[in-house]
This record gives structure tokens, C-alpha cells and sequence, in this order.
């Protein structure tokens, strides 16, 4: 099965929000057990990433609203908590995708990745030409 075939909103979901094989496994991670609290420690020793990587990929799904920060003392804690009914339908069928057809959950994010990665690469050598004219000119 192609990563074409995954659903429309799991591909938004993973184009838009969980832009890290990280994030992936944390999101996966609270969705498995949505009431439990997670501080960064707690995530980084049951996803095996580094405090640092656990962060990033907390800090990153709060933005993005997949999960909310519940406490910040004595330690951030975090929980499960999409802020629609379309990101949590969403966040579900990505757990089941991720299930039935990880391949194509994991090619779709890898061709996503290298999009966004080329998009970006464009974006800095157009705009090293319009530096370079302002320069000319100024």
C-alpha cells in the first residue's frame, strides 16, 4: 500500500504537525495512554530518546496542539490532549495506520521531510539573489 493511500487527514496530520520520526513515537506514545501525565524524563526513558530529542518533541506537539503542558513544577508535565474532535479523529487513525501499514506511515513522513527540505533550499537560493541585488544597489 502507498503512502498516497493513508487517509487525507493522517496525511495532513503528518505534513502538518508531527514533523519528526520523534514526535511520531511520542504522539503514539500519549495516545496510548491518554490520561497519563508525562514529564520530559518520563518520556525520553519510554520512547529511548535523548531528554533533549523528548523536549523538542514535547515542545513541538504542544504547539501544535496534540498535547497541552498540565504542570510546570517542579518539572514540565505533559498530556495527551488534541484541541478538535478533527485532530483527535485524526491522531487515531494515524495510531491505526501506524499499525496496519507503518511502511507507509514512515515513507509518506521521509518524502514529506525532503519536500519541506527542498522547499526550504529553494526558498534561501531565491532569496540569496534578492540579498545580492539589495546589495548592488545599496
Amino acid at each position: 500500500m502507498s503512502p498516497e493511500d493513508l487517509p487525507r487527514g493522517v496525511r495532513e496530520l503528518l505534513r502538518d504537525h508531527v514533523t519528526s520520526f520523534e514526535r511520531l513515537e511520542v504522539l503514539l506514545l500519549f495516545h496510548r495512554q491518554p490520561l497519563q501525565d508525562w514529564s520530559i524524563d518520563s518520556v525520553s526513558q519510554q520512547a529511548r530518546l535523548s531528554p533533549e530529542l523528548a523536549a523538542a518533541s514535547l515542545e513541538g506537539l504542544a504547539a501544535s496542539q496534540l498535547i497541552r503542558q498540565v504542570a510546570s513544577s517542579p518539572e514540565r508535565v505533559y498530556r495527551f490532549a488534541p484541541a478538535s474532535a478533527a485532530l483527535a479523529q485524526a491522531v487515531d487513525a494515524l495510531s491505526v495506520a501506524y499499525e496496519e501499514r507503518r511502511a507507509a506511515v514512515m515513507s509518506f513522513m521521509s518524502t514529506t521531510a525532503i519536500e519541506r527540505l527542498r522547499s526550504q533550499t529553494m526558498r534561501a537560493f531565491a532569496d540569496s539573489f534578492v540579498f545580492g541585488k539589495k546589495n548592488r544597489n545599496g
